[in-house]
């Protein structure tokens, strides 16, 4: 959340000449409503199983996914990506300016920014949690990792990314 990662996929997939897809536009377009309608109607679990099937779809065509933080977490979302050969870029922002990112944002739209209960934004101690945990999943998941710099062009992400990968196809 907060690294850049559909402005980078999407550019990134049309670099390559394949199909994008953002697993979380894909989501609400299969439950026909909102991230946020469907964690207050059915909660993080429900949300979790529709973004697993959205990735099972992208993943059978040769397209470039923007998964959120949350998907390498389930073990059977990284045996989906095992299974179909996916190269896991993660785009790793440092705390101090994800956290930049994250206020600039809207939280109401992000459920797991949101504390609808206590219609406010979650506390910066709550949000670092949640970003350490994922910063583990995808430690163990990524098969590149791109240090993203705080004031770093999305253009210039990008050619980091298409330079990694192609270290990688070389070696």
């Amino acid at each position: 959340m907060g690294c850049g990662k559909s402005t980078v996929g999407a550019a990134l997939a049309a670099r390559l000449g394949r199909r994008f897809v953002d697993l979380d536009a894909a989501v609400e377009k299969g439950a026909g409503c909102s991230i946020p309608l469907i964690f207050e109607r059915k909660g993080e679990a429900e949300f979790r199983r529709l973004e697993a099937r959205a990735l099972r779809r992208a993943l059978g065509g040769r397209a470039v996914v923007s998964a959120g933080g949350g998907l390498v977490k389930l073990a059977t979302n990284r045996a989906a990506l095992k299974k179909a050969h996916a190269r896991v870029v993660w785009l790793d922002v440092a705390w101090v300016a994800l956290w930049r990112r994250l206020v600039a944002m809207d939280p109401r739209g992000r459920p797991l920014l949101w504390d609808a209960q206590k219609g406010r934004r979650k506390s910066q101690r709550a949000i670092r949690a949640l970003w350490r945990e994922r910063r583990a999943a995808y430690l163990a998941a990524a098969t590149v990792r791109i240090v993203v710099r705080s004031d770093e062009a999305s253009r210039r992400t990008l050619a980091r990314v298409l330079e990694e990968l192609e270290a990688e196809r070389r070696s």
